[in-house]
């Protein structure tokens, strides 16, 4: 200011190329200001997504706020039971054909490290790996920080119930009721289809179940039964080596003069629509 003031008074040569410089030094300060300030909402929101990561997504939430839908519940059971049906309707031979004629009974190939009793261990890993802030199914209303802080106690409690589960073979029912909700994701809230239907479990269900994939995963990494082009659903495999690889067969095709025919498929609503017969 005062620079712009003895410019405004004298207007001499010197005035103006001191002025100029105290421009520039402003600006370049508004440009590190800025800049720190990013680095810090950045951190701010990576500290916030790893302890609190409910707040972390309603904060973005707030930022693509829409006007409320005015989709009612009916409309949306009949929506997602058409989309159920479509499903349904969707046949392939070679799998009912399999289906009918195949003998599930047939005594299959058994694995220790997949069939040996749940370990103490086990269960307290699994409880770890748990998100706070996260919803509880109406059906039982249990809180994953619930587990978390009584896990030193109720440890062993999990352990003997999830091996007494494991060992008769049924899946307790009320795990098995859900509670459906929908996300808006983009366009018109007052089209159904712009929604993404997702359901809240039990979360103790969980804890029993995510024993269990850790335990298949760790038999498919140990066996080589996944291709190492397969990224999703991997852990230590993330979009991030997935651009790492891709990047370096572009450079590779580059150096060498070669053609590189890349496919890149976005298949909507992908879960929705999986065959379940099939799979």
């Amino acid at each position: 200011m005062q620079a712009l003031f003895d410019f405004n008074k004298a207007k001499s040569p010197e005035a103006r190329a001191l002025l100029n410089d105290r421009k520039k030094a402003y600006k370049y300060i508004i440009r590190i200001k800025k800049r720190n300030s990013k680095f810090r909402k950045a951190k701010e929101m990576a500290e916030l997504r790893k302890r609190k990561p409910q707040d972390f997504w309603i904060f973005f939430k707030k930022k693509r706020t829409t006007a409320g839908s005015s989709i009612s519940s009916d409309e949306f059971k009949e929506y997602f039971i058409n989309v159920l049906n479509d499903i349904k309707a969707f046949n392939i031979e070679e799998v009912d054909s399999f289906n009918e004629t195949s003998d599930f009974n047939i005594d299959c190939p058994t694995y220790e490290e997949l069939n040996s009793p749940i370990l103490q261990e086990e269960v307290i890993t699994a409880v770890k790996r748990l998100h706070k802030n996260k919803s509880a199914c109406p059906s039982d209303n249990l809180l994953n920080e619930y587990f978390i802080a009584t896990i030193d106690i109720l440890a062993g409690h999990l352990t003997d119930l999830f091996n007494i589960i494991f060992n008769s073979g049924y899946f307790p029912e009320i795990w098995s009721t859900i509670v459906p909700t929908c996300i808006h994701k983009k366009g018109s809230p007052n089209v159904p289809d712009n929604f993404r239907g997702i359901t809240l479990i039990s979360n103790l269900g969980k804890i029993f179940t995510s024993i269990l994939t850790h335990r298949v995963e760790n038999w498919f990494d140990d066996n080589n039964m996944l291709s190492d082009a397969q990224f999703g659903f991997r852990k230590g495999h993330s979009t991030v080596d997935a651009i790492f690889v891709i990047h370096n067969l572009i450079q590779h095709a580059f150096s060498n003069n070669l053609r590189l025919p890349c496919a890149f498929i976005d298949l909507k609503k992908a879960f929705v629509s999986v065959n379940r017969n099939a799979l």
